[in-house]
This record gives structure tokens, C-alpha cells and sequence, in this order.
């Protein structure tokens, strides 16, 4: 008889706690804020503007309209020294007002 109350209780269905739905939301929620986390960290590391240091070794950081007028007055100048700190700024520079800055002034260079 007790092996038959075993195979009764061990049969039976299992189910998790009524809380369980939300106990998987949270760890849910809790790994997307980690990733989250980390992917913006890794952005803004990666994001660094450092070509402005080539002119400038005492620059902080630049806004976006300064670097622009930056690389449009490297055009203008249009000599070789330009080339290399062009060429860092197009690695660097991901706006596409920036990037056709940086393609006008490369087509002034000799």
C-alpha cells in the first residue's frame, strides 16, 4: 500500500508557486538592464573623439558644429599635414554632417 501512495504523490503534476511570472519578469528585466548597462558603457568608450587632440593637444571636447568648422577650415588650409589628421577624424566621426565635411576637405587636399 505505501508504494502505491508513493507512485500517487510522485505522478502527480508540479507546478511552480502563483508568484513565478513574476519572478521570471524580474530576472528578465534585471539581465536586459545589466546588458543594457554594459552595451552603453562599451558605446561610450568606443565613442571617444581623440582627432581633435592632433590639433589641439590641450582640448577637452569639442561640440559637434566645432568639429565640423574644424574640419572645414582643414580644407581650406588643404596642405599635407592635413591628410593624417583627416584621415583619424573620418575613423572617429560618425555624423553625416561631419563625414561630408571630412569628404569635401580631403577632395581640397593636393
Amino acid at each position: 500500500m505505501d508504494s502505491l501512495a508513493c507512485l500517487k504523490h510522485c505522478a502527480t503534476l508540479r507546478t511552480l508557486p502563483s508568484s513565478s511570472p513574476y519572478l521570471v519578469l524580474v530576472v528578465v528585466f534585471a539581465l536586459g538592464a545589466l546588458l543594457f548597462g554594459v552595451g552603453g558603457a562599451l558605446k561610450r568608450r568606443s565613442a571617444a573623439i581623440t582627432w581633435t587632440r592632433l590639433l589641439d593637444d590641450t582640448a577637452s571636447t569639442y561640440d559637434l558644429r566645432t568639429r565640423i568648422e574644424m574640419i572645414e577650415r582643414l580644407g581650406i588650409v588643404a596642405q599635407e599635414w592635413c591628410r593624417p589628421i583627416l584621415a583619424q577624424a573620418a575613423l572617429e566621426e560618425h555624423d553625416r554632417a561631419a563625414t561630408a565635411a571630412i569628404a569635401a576637405a580631403r577632395a581640397r587636399l593636393p
